[in-house]
Parts: C-alpha cells; sequence; structure tokens
C-alpha cells in the first residue's frame, strides 16, 4: 500500500493534517499528492524563504478539494493518458522517484 494511503489512513477522519516542507516544485509534488481521490484530503501550497524557496504542503483530510486541486488532478490525469512518450521513473507514489529523472522522446 501506497505511503499516501497510509498517511491518509492515520490521519483523523475530518480535519487531520499532513505537513510535507520541501524544495520539490509543486508541479512534481502536488500530482503524487492528488494522483488518488481515496486519500480524501485538500491539499494548500505556499513558498517561504528567500533565495532559494521552500514548498509547504499542506493535506487535510475530510476537506472536499478545492476546484484547483480537482482541475489538476484532471489536468495530470488527461497529461498521463497523452504521454506516451514519457517512461516513469516509479509506479508507486514513493518520493524516492525525486530522486531520478523522467526521460522523454524528443522525437
Amino acid at each position: 500500500m501506497s505511503y499516501c494511503c497510509q498517511i491518509s489512513r492515520l490521519l483523523k477522519p475530518n480535519g487531520g493534517r499532513f505537513i510535507s516542507i520541501s524544495f520539490a516544485q509543486p508541479h512534481f509534488r502536488v500530482p503524487l499528492y492528488v494522483a488518488d481521490p481515496a486519500y480524501n484530503w485538500d491539499v494548500k501550497v505556499d513558498t517561504f524563504g528567500t533565495g532559494f524557496h521552500y514548498f509547504y504542503y499542506a493535506m487535510t483530510r475530510g476537506l472536499d478539494p478545492s476546484d484547483d486541486i480537482i482541475e489538476l488532478r484532471r489536468q495530470y490525469k488527461r497529461w498521463a493518458a497523452e504521454s506516451h512518450n514519457v517512461v516513469p521513473v516509479s509506479d508507486s507514489d514513493d518520493e524516492d522517484f525525486l530522486l531520478g529523472a523522467v526521460n522523454v522522446d524528443s522525437g
């Protein structure tokens, strides 16, 4: 079972919060956090720091996803379906994928 499923399962059903602070930019991290509606959480993103920005992700279980998150989920699913030339680094939501790279066929 994926770690996001486990985290969601352990959070208090209404209002439990998971916070992640990372250098990973939202276009990498948010698809991981919104990929599965079963997580049952909304995602808020904020930044802090100067020079290098930290990204603050707050997932709150039991909240209906915002319209932005629903749209991101749609975009991600559409992109994944259309990106036949992309070889994923990992087929799970293991964060180690951030250490790798995605190969894109430019031809």
